[in-house]
């Protein structure tokens, strides 16, 4: 099988994940592809969005409990279901602040190289 017969079955596959019947013998595909590689670049731009606001609730819920916590241990320092509350909060801030950087490049990289976003989907998807 030669390799653009492997891109044709890839494309093939990620149509019908996003509701695109592709003819192959018609003489105007680029379209098609241009419309399935614009979805793709979609669906990563909004998943990464969503994650960047997910991730900041855990910080601003993780920021909350963290100096409820220390403010408690600062008063009596044998309390350790507070210590742990501290220690919990301190890996959701670190978590959340990690997710929010990497989500940020994510979409930094949807909005200036699409084509990055395409083929990454693309290999990802001939290596399954």
């Amino acid at each position: 099988m030669e390799v653009s017969d492997q891109i044709i079955k890839v494309l093939d596959n990620l149509g019908q994940k996003f509701g695109l019947a592709v003819d192959w013998t018609q003489s105007n595909i680029m379209p098609y592809i241009q419309q399935l590689g614009q979805r793709i670049v979609n669906y990563e731009l909004w998943t990464s969005v969503v994650w960047i606001i997910l991730s900041l609730i855990l910080l601003v819920v993780s920021l909350i409990f963290f100096t409820k916590s220390i403010k408690v241990l600062k008063k009596d320092e044998n309390d350790e279901g507070w210590f742990v509350l501290a220690c919990i909060s301190c890996a959701g801030i670190i978590i959340s602040i990690i997710a929010i950087v990497f989500q940020t490049f994510d979409i930094i990289t949807c909005l200036t190289l699409p084509e990055k976003i395409w083929m990454n989907y693309i290999q990802d998807y001939i290596q399954k």
